[in-house]
């Protein structure tokens, strides 16, 4: 059945209309798997299903025209159905923001007490516009991760290493590398590069930097050419991915991921070492313990250090800056795509742990 459409139906969907435009809800998000908090859907399978097959009994309208709209008898009595879900899902979103925000001022109260240089929380910056320019960096390039990384691991203190890499040194590195080619051994494997190699007086660490980049296998083959190359005995072996990124760990190497350590591993086999799982979050937790405790050795490296936790927690961790927050916290019988409360997980929760670990790792200094 076709209709014909004028220019004075548009009165119709006006105001849902105008609220769209205003809220600019158009949903932008990266090539990683997002997941919603199931709280927000539940139940909600039945009324959709309600709602479509009654859409599906109306008319369904074709357009000749580049504007156009619904009749009325399409979309009447329509969006009822959907109301009892949607209030449940609004007032949880706003519950989580405002939970969320009030643990955000609480950490701008935290570094504003703090022997830091830096009295305003990372967060309290929104970096998350502009899919190219944010900041001084291409996050969707992993080198500038690494070399990021390693420019701070040049000049770290000793407390970053040690909470970081849960390993004991009192030292700061005496060298680090990065790219350093490893060499084959067996003709038929392919040669290395090992991403990040830092040397100390009590520990020597190679770190394979992922932050999307699912090429796994490689790592313990290169960890093994690393120790072929350096012949030490005190060799610790890092692969840093995100922490969702563990299932797909977990079929690259099955029955090789042992999780009864303090951090996963991966068990070596056929002459390769063991390698350990380290996340993207004990990066940026253990510098936000180094600067909030005043243990960093320049203003440089602080101000280095700073701007990539910013980096980490928004682009990496999926993290919901402190002027979305309050946004969302703010009572509005609109909720905005653009500005999702979705983090690594879809739970807010682990935002919160996140911020009250490091609040608690401070105390505990």
């Amino acid at each position: 059945m076709c209709f014909s459409v004028t220019a004075e139906t548009w009165a119709t969907l006006d105001p849902w209309w105008e609220t769209f435009v205003e809220t600019t809800s158009v949903v932008e998000v990266d090539t990683d798997t997002r997941h919603i908090d199931d709280r927000w859907f539940d139940g909600v399978g039945s009324l959709i299903d309600q709602w479509w097959n009654d859409a599906l009994e109306g008319p369904s309208p074709q357009f000749d025209s580049l504007t156009a709209t619904l009749e009325p008898q399409i979309v009447a009595n329509r969006w009822e159905t959907l109301d009892p879900w949607w209030e449940t899902f609004r007032h949880q979103r706003q519950d989580d923001a405002e939970e969320l925000a009030e643990e955000l001022r609480r950490m701008e109260t935290v570094w504003a007490a703090s022997e830091s240089i830096f009295d305003t929380d990372p967060l309290a910056t929104d970096w998350s516009a502009h899919a190219n320019t944010r900041g001084p960096m291409r996050p969707g390039q992993e080198e500038n991760w690494s070399q990021w990384l390693a420019l701070l691991l040049r000049t770290a203190p000793p407390q970053f290493i040690a909470d970081a890499f849960g390993v004991t040194t009192a030292d700061s590195p005496t060298e680090v590398r990065r790219e350093e080619y490893l060499p084959a051994i067996d003709p038929t494997m392919p040669d290395r590069y090992a991403d990040i190699i830092l040397w100390s007086d009590e520990v020597d660490i190679s770190i394979e930097v992922k932050t999307g980049d699912d090429h796994y296998r490689k790592t313990p083959h290169t960890a093994g050419l690393l120790e072929t190359k350096h012949d030490k005995q005190d060799w610790q072996h890092y692969l840093l991915v995100r922490k969702h990124e563990l299932p797909a760990l977990k079929q690259v190497f099955p029955d090789r991921i042992e999780e009864t350590a303090d951090r996963p591993q991966i068990i070596g086999e056929h002459e390769t070492p063991q390698v350990t799982l380290i996340y993207w979050e004990d990066i940026s937790s253990a510098i936000r313990t180094c600067l909030l405790d005043a243990t960093s050795p320049t203003q440089h490296w602080a101000a280095s250090a700073f701007a990539f936790i910013t980096l980490i927690e928004q682009k990496l961790l999926d993290f919901t800056p402190q002027p979305t927050v309050e946004r969302l916290a703010e009572a509005s019988p609109v909720i905005s795509g653009a500005t999702s409360l979705a983090v690594a997980a879809g739970d807010v929760t682990i935002q919160l742990n996140y911020l009250q670990s490091v609040e608690q790792n401070t105390n505990d200094k």
